[in-house]
C-alpha cells in the first residue's frame, strides 16, 4: 500500500457485508486476499464467489 492515502469509511445508515467487501475489491483488495482469509477459517462448505453485476448504467464487483 502506498504511504500517503486515506480512505474514509463512514456508513452512518449501515452496509451489508457483501457489499462492503465487493466495493473494497473495486477500490484495489486483490480478490485472492479476500478468498484466502475466508479459506483460512476452515469452515466445511463455505465457498467465495466474485461476479461482475450490471444494474442499469451502474457495473460493479457482487461478492457471495
Amino acid at each position: 500500500m502506498k504511504k500517503g492515502l486515506h480512505l474514509h469509511f463512514d456508513p452512518t445508515s449501515g452496509i451489508a457485508g457483501d457489499m462492503t467487501v465487493a466495493a473494497l475489491v473495486d477500490a484495489g483488495v486483490p480478490r485472492a486476499v479476500v478468498s484466502d482469509a475466508i479459506a483460512a477459517l476452515d469452515v466445511p462448505g463455505l465457498r467465495t464467489r466474485f461476479e461482475t453485476r450490471k444494474r442499469g448504467a451502474f457495473v460493479g464487483t457482487g461478492f457471495d
